[in-house]
């Protein structure tokens, strides 16, 4: 994947829904325009799912041949796209800048 926008926000993510998607206490995510998030490859392997059944929940997109989960949407945001700054190639001279660019703001934590 690829993006050359500045995430809108990043986050640490802690709310129930993405602890159980990615099995884990948090993860990483920054939400970026979704007209900026591009595919360099694979986009044909990339399948969707969405946990509720009234379409206003997260969507989230991985790839079938090896299950990362590529990035989330929301349908009532559809000009945001949840993108995973750990899916970028970095440039071990870039890495800084990156890690700079990417960095959460805060923990978030979603309660329903």
């Amino acid at each position: 994947v690829s993006t050359a926008a500045k995430p809108w926000f990043a986050a640490y993510c802690h709310c129930d829904s993405c602890r159980r998607a990615h099995a884990a206490p948090m993860f990483q995510v920054a939400w970026i325009a979704a007209d900026s998030f591009k595919f360099t490859a694979g986009e044909d392997t990339v399948k969707h799912f969405q946990k509720d059944k009234d379409g206003n929940g997260i969507v989230r997109s991985f790839c079938t041949n090896c299950g990362t989960r590529v990035r989330n949407s929301m349908p009532t945001k559809p000009e945001l796209c949840g993108f995973f700054p750990n899916l970028v190639d970095v440039s071990e001279d870039r890495t800084a800048a990156f890690a700079g660019v990417w960095k959460p703001q805060f923990h978030w934590l979603h309660t329903e």
